[in-house]
């Protein structure tokens, strides 16, 4: 007669950024460092709604070391995946962030001994419009004193400003 030991799904959230930030364009990759046995099944969810499909689903479709590729949330079928799972489920690669990214994501771990999850709030830096400032210095002839108009333009990164003010 064997034995077997279940230890409930647990994630060890110490060492864990849970308001982490990436500028609009780059990736970011949220940890989610589940144990527990047997292994946990992992979903991940963006706002309360399930984002991907369950890790064990995907490994079907990669294996565990290639990136498991699905739908984005909206249902539109991106040529190159902005979204992947990676180790098992335990990884959520999101690339080339957009402003529709910034939410909160939970990663929920479940066994037959238990459950446990673990909640980010993902800001996504630079997704407002470009600061600029234009500079044209003209004359106008049409009226009867001399007068010159100027404007200026000076383009400013907003993502890599905040992120700066950030740190």
């Amino acid at each position: 007669m064997g034995v077997l030991c279940v230890v409930p799904a647990s994630i060890d959230s110490s060492d864990l950024d849970r308001d982490p930030k990436v500028i609009r364009g780059k990736s970011v990759t949220l940890h989610c460092p589940a144990e527990g046995s047997p292994f946990p099944n992992i979903t991940w969810l963006k706002n309360d709604r399930q984002l991907l499909l369950p890790a064990s689903q995907n490994e079907a479709v990669g294996g565990d070391n290639e990136a498991a590729r699905t739908e984005n949330e909206a249902g539109e079928d991106d040529k190159e995946a902005r979204l992947a799972l990676r180790m098992s489920g335990r990884q959520l690669e999101i690339s080339l962030a957009r402003r529709s990214d910034e939410a909160n994501y939970s990663c929920v771990a479940v066994n037959k001994a238990g459950e446990d999850a673990i909640h980010f709030s993902l800001q996504v830096l630079g997704g407002y419009d470009q600061s600029h400032i234009t500079c044209n210095i003209g004359y106008d002839p049409v009226t009867s004193t001399t007068r010159y108009t100027s404007t200026c333009r000076c383009s400013v990164y907003a993502a890599l400003f905040t992120m700066l003010l950030a740190t």
